[in-house]
């Protein structure tokens, strides 16, 4: 392998282009009388060729014999060995709370230029390998087929599209820019390592230009040690470079782990012109933003500071990489901790730029807005921008922000330039947003989001997947605040969030809630999700505001919605004579004004199903109304406007809770709906009691073969609901305790279901609904 990937490519790039004339004109590419040291020049050429390769075959058997003694001498023993990790032992380990293997993110265009001339093949592993071997007069592409790992350089062409080519259905050809310089820090020791070292190199990057005034692409790499070592530069001064096209890194399996510590001083990389942070600060190149990428692997930045100098609005932001406009950044197996801004962006600030983070670690830093990080993905009118945001194998712990997005803020034009997003493989721990108070506005995305708040405008789509999300907090939206055209949310689990209220004065009132989440603007579809213990002022669980949720295969367990908390963060009181935001309704979820398509005022309620279908509710409460659901179609006049409907199946509420209110609230302790028409199908409802009141305003139920057991209102047995004869009609439907039935609690053995939903073991009323004392 070592004289392949090395041995026969030096071989090849030594050919001239005199090699290549004679070897034309012996095989017949040239006029005939061929001199004579023309074919000598062809047969050593081809000497030196047949040479490598007879080199290579002899590597390939010593390799093969020694796989194979290998292989004999490991047969003897019960141990088995591993395959190599990506990083050593004693390094961070994978932050993902699901393995995954990592992929190439170094793509940027697919296909070639047609027409254009291969002038070398060379076998590699990694893209990163590959791209070591672009040089400015050819362009590159790296063949990701599985068999068949190459990279191939092509002559220089000025084509202004690519084509696609390829030599099976399963390989393609990935385009990758050529670094103009290789910059390595260090010597191989931890004391080579030093801010002058950094900055030397920094320079040499910063004040190189091609022959056409353009800066070309390089890297800065670094090489302070042996693995399992640390090397810390302690920074005393910013970095700053107007210009993209960088990559920053350290190789961490051959080399000790590097850390940019600024010392609580000030940021530590600035790409982009200072005085203009917070008014789309550009990487310039010749006056003009450009999309040249920016890579950060491998390193870990520590104790960034940005703070406020009386430029612009974010000017604060971005402690440890401020990423200016016009640039693509991409970040892998990074650690970011303790980078404290007073605007927006805790870590990292970038500003209309696409953000693609893998691998990487946020834990402990602080901002304004976004404590992790904070991207802005609204262009300014010359419309020059990178698109593209994603989010893989990451971890977010202990961040917090005054404003917005504890653990980061992701937005884009909410009208006129809209993006999709990925989230997949992300732990969120302990994310706060704190405290923000207003006499007379009422914002949403103000004091949302604890872990993060995410906004891709009209037309966005957003996916979600794999993520855990536990003892997040904001006062609106514990984990996450969505405002999405269309989200996909999947396989993730929401437990102890807080949603504690906006805070606002005397006379305030806005509809915030959702220990796990707030979403408005779009639809969402959920499934195969938990949702426990989370706790809000509207929506223990979720609350939403224009966005109908479709829950399919999900479980509620313990989520309670509190009408007064007193929190770390501020304390607020919806009890009698208190003048503050209302609360204490829907344990799981408040709805309010579904359908934001213009049907509000009615339609044709049969085409806006929003279904619930194998889900298990369980435990949850409320202090007001609704101890799994309130709001439904919320309408607080006395009509049918709203015309949207509930479809449940083969789901189960099983003993959710009210508390007694002393204004005689209370109502509703399986669901409280209002407005609407809804149909319930093959659904138990056991064991849910309510202190007083009924549990339906303005609806009209259809329930089709479902068990009511064990259903209490003021300790007496209750209906499926408790509304007017004309507003409810019962299908093949038994109430145990009324019209004669006995009540046993075999009653409703024969509607009784075990949903697909991960309950982590909250089934006991599913599989075998609970008896019942009621009168």
């Amino acid at each position: 392998h070592l004289f392949k990937g090395r041995e026969v490519t030096m071989a090849k790039e030594a050919w001239s282009n005199e090699d290549r004339q004679a070897f034309k004109a012996v095989d017949g590419g040239g006029p005939a009388g061929v001199p004579a040291f023309v074919t000598q020049r062809v047969t050593a050429v081809r000497a030196v060729a047949c040479g490598a390769v007879c080199v290579v075959v002899l590597a390939v058997f010593i390799t093969v014999v020694c796989v194979a003694a290998s292989a004999s001498s490991s047969s003897s023993s019960s141990a088995s060995t591993s395959s190599r990790s990506p990083l050593p032992e004693c390094s961070t380990p994978a932050p993902s709370p699901t393995p995954a293997t990592a992929g190439s993110y170094s793509a940027q265009l697919e296909g070639r230029c047609s027409g254009a001339t291969l002038r070398q093949t060379t076998a590699v592993a990694t893209v990163e390998a590959c791209q070591a071997l672009c040089s400015e007069e050819a362009d590159c592409y790296f063949i990701s087929h599985s068999s068949e790992l190459t990279c191939k350089r092509y002559t220089k062409t000025d084509c202004d599209s690519l084509t696609t080519e390829t030599d099976s259905p399963h390989t393609s050809y990935t385009k990758l820019d050529a670094p103009w310089q290789h910059i390595v820090v260090g010597t191989g020791s931890t004391a080579s390592c030093t801010e002058a070292t950094l900055s030397t190199a920094w320079e040499l990057v910063k004040g190189q230009v091609r022959i056409d005034g353009v800066h070309p692409l390089a890297v800065i790499e670094f090489q302070c040690g042996p693995p399992c070592e640390t090397a810390t530069i302690s920074m005393s001064t910013m970095l700053i470079m107007n210009r993209g096209g960088l990559t920053m890194k350290v190789n961490r399996q051959d080399y000790a782990a590097v850390v940019l510590d600024a010392q609580g001083l000030d940021r530590i990389l600035v790409f982009g012109t200072l005085d203009f942070i917070g008014s789309h600060n550009r990487v310039l190149i010749q006056g003009a933003a450009v999309g040249k990428a920016l890579v950060f692997e491998g390193l870990e930045f520590r104790n960034g500071r940005g703070t406020a100098a009386g430029d612009w609005l974010t000017l604060g932001g971005g402690a440890c990489i401020y990423a200016g406009y016009g640039a693509e950044v991409t970040i892998k197996e990074c650690i970011f901790s303790s980078c404290v801004s007073t605007g927006s962006g805790g870590a990292i600030a970038a500003e209309s730029t696409g953000l693609h983070i893998y691998d990487t670690v946020f834990e402990n830093n602080q901002a304004a807005t976004g404590g992790g990080f904070w991207n802005n993905m609204i262009p300014d009118a010359w419309g020059e921008y990178n698109i593209g945001f994603t989010l893989k194998r990451c971890t977010f712990t202990s961040n917090q922000a005054t404003n917005a997005g504890g653990g980061f803020v992701f937005q884009s034009s909410a009208i006129e330039d809209t993006y999709s997003a990925l989230i997949q493989d992300i732990t969120f721990t302990g994310n706060v947003v704190t405290t923000y108070q207003s006499i007379s506005t009422i914002d949403r995305t103000l004091n949302g989001g604890g872990a993060a708040l995410i906004r891709v405008g009209d037309t966005g789509t957003l996916e979600i997947s794999n993520v855990l999300a536990e003892d997040n907090a904001a006062g609106n939206g514990g984990a996450f605040v969505l405002y999405v055209a269309t989200t996909y949310l999947d396989r993730s689990t929401f437990r102890r969030g807080l949603s504690y209220g906006n805070l606002l004065y005397s006379g305030e009132q806005s509809v915030v809630g959702g220990g796990a989440f707030f979403v408005s603007g779009g639809p969402i579809e959920v499934r195969n999700c938990n949702f426990e213990d989370n706790v809000g002022k509207l929506g223990g669980a979720v609350s939403a505001q224009n966005a109908g949720i479709d829950f399919y295969d999900c479980s509620f367990h313990g989520n309670h919605a509190r009408s007064h908390m007193e929190t770390a963060y501020g304390n607020w009181d919806n009890r009698p004579n208190r003048a503050w935001e209302y609360g204490g309704y829907g344990g799981v979820l408040w709805q309010e004004q579904w359908g934001a398509d213009g049907t509000q005022d009615g339609g044709d309620p049969s085409v806006h199903f929003y279904t619930y279908n194998r889900n298990v509710f369980q435990n949850n409460s409320a202090d007001n109304a609704g101890a799994a659901f309130e709001g439904g179609l919320y309408d607080h006049s006395p009509t049918y406007a709203l015309q949207h409907t509930l479809l449940f199946k083969n789901s189960a509420f099983c003993g959710n809770w009210m508390e007694e209110h002393p204004l005689g609230l209370g109502n509703g302790a399986g669901s409280k709906l209002t407005g609407g028409r809804h149909r319930f199908e093959n659904v138990v409802f056991g064991g849910n009691v309510a202190a007083t009141g009924t549990d339906t305003v303005n609806s009209r139920h259809d329930v089709r073969h479902c068990c009511c057991i064990g259903n209490e209102v003021a300790g007496h047995c209750a209906n499926c609901f408790t509304c007017a004869a004309d507003e409810e009609v019962y299908i093949d439907t038994d109430v145990p305790g009324m019209n004669g039935i006995p009540i046993s609690d075999e009653a409703c053995d024969g509607y009784a279901i075990v949903p697909s939903a991960p309950s982590l073991g909250y089934t006991a009323c599913v599989a075998s609904p609970v008896s019942t004392s009621c009168s």
